[in-house]
């Protein structure tokens, strides 16, 4: 029995380095705790953009819902409106350009 002690006592002195090395386990886990503490610190400001985004995408469907009800009364839908309003958006454009070069 003497005997296997002597022989494990190097490997056990060499995991016992390693420990120490390490600072121990208890530094170890607290080391991990504070990280986990950090993530749910974020886990729980990304769960307030999500609610936020949430309801910015409901609010789009009221938009997107308005805006297919005011095409449908008007006999077109909501493709050729957006596409009228992109149009109209080019069209504000451009007359912008030329007045600003005219001005020179």
């Amino acid at each position: 029995a003497g005997a296997v002690c002597m022989l494990n006592s190097g490997t056990v002195a060499v995991k016992e380095r390693a420990i120490v090395k390490q600072g121990g386990l208890r530094q170890i886990i607290n080391e991990m705790e504070g990280q986990m503490n950090l993530i749910g610190g974020e886990v729980k400001e990304l769960e307030g953009h999500v609610d936020k985004l949430e309801g910015d995408v409901n609010t789009l469907k009221d938009s997107e819902e308005a805006l297919n009800n005011i095409a449908q009364a008007q006999g077109s839908n909501c493709g050729e409106l957006v596409a009228l309003l992109k149009e109209n958006k080019d069209i504000l454009k451009k007359q912008k350009h030329r007045l600003i070069y005219m001005k020179w």
